[in-house]
């Protein structure tokens, strides 16, 4: 027998409502996979980095061998793997033609803490697989706007527990500091650096002042762009100003004329090495 057209009407619209209605309980019960956010949300797609996956696998693979160099291990988020900050640092060393070639591998997932680093247990078995120099520490962005209790309980455990970590692999920690948020500079970037500084008085370690940098160069270029479109992350100049402030940092060199500028003006990529070269200091 024929099914009357309003029953079928009736049985479609009711289907309908019934799909609608289970996918709206899936996302609304977080259950199609989403994490919850821990950095500020980006307002713009924020850049891709320059590295592919499989490149990180190539350079684990190197820091396994007998290859000689210098083996820096990068812990941090989207501030560190942006633009491959790692990387940039490594091709300003081969410009450069140092001694000990740099072999640096970012163990850095977007919105990762140091608590979530140290809880995960990856950067442990990092430190057990290869038999690091340096370990470069970085937290989320908004770390530097706790307040101060927020910061010994939240940051400075687990800031303490990978340093010792590191130091008991027999590698030497420091410190990244970043740079804060674009709409709240420069207040931002000057808690970030007080945080930075105040955790490497704990640590008993050093600190590349990235973060000093950036207002070295903003404060004699304010029209200088070195955030992304999001206000948060680097675009490709505040991340080759990271670099040089890195290579200085590892090598005790400046980075001032290194032919290396990922693809820079050739007179902006030196603005920025010279904004680099004075924070970073050579160690006498």
């Amino acid at each position: 027998m024929r099914r009357p057209l309003p029953v079928i009407l009736v049985t479609l619209v009711l289907g309908g409502l019934a799909a609608a209605a289970l996918t709206w309980l899936w996302f609304e019960l977080n259950l199609g996979g989403a994490e919850p956010l821990t950095e500020r949300p980006a307002a713009a797609p924020a850049p891709m980095p320059l590295a592919g996956p499989g490149d990180a696998v190539n350079r684990l693979a190197d820091l396994k061998s007998e290859k000689a160099g210098l083996r820096v291990l990068f812990v941090g988020n989207s501030h560190t793997f942006m633009h491959d900050v790692p990387g940039l640092t490594t091709k300003l060393a081969e410009a450069a033609k140092v001694e000990r070639p740099l072999l640096a591998y970012p163990e850095a997932p977007g919105g990762t803490s140091f608590k979530m680093h140290w809880e995960g247990g990856r950067v442990q078995q990092l430190l057990r697989d290869v038999k690091w120099d340096l370990v470069v520490l970085q937290d989320q962005s908004v770390m530097p706007n706790y307040s101060k209790s927020q910061r010994d309980t939240e940051t400075l455990p687990f800031a303490r527990k990978l340093a010792e970590a590191a130091r008991e692999s027999g590698a030497k920690p420091v410190l990244f500091m970043t740079w804060g948020y674009a709409d709240e500079y420069p207040e931002t970037l000057t808690r970030a650096k007080a945080a930075y500084q105040a955790l490497a008085a704990d640590l008993k370690t050093d600190v590349v002042p990235v973060g000093a940098a950036w207002e070295q160069a903003l404060a004699k270029r304010a029209d200088l762009t070195l955030w992304s479109g999001d206000g948060n992350h680097a675009d490709i100049r505040g991340s080759y100003l990271a670099a040089c402030c890195f290579f200085a940092a590892f090598y005790g060199q400046s980075p001032v004329g290194n032919s290396f500028t990922a693809g820079l003006d050739v007179d902006e990529a030196r603005f920025l090495q010279e904004a680099a070269a004075a924070v970073v200091k050579p160690k006498k």
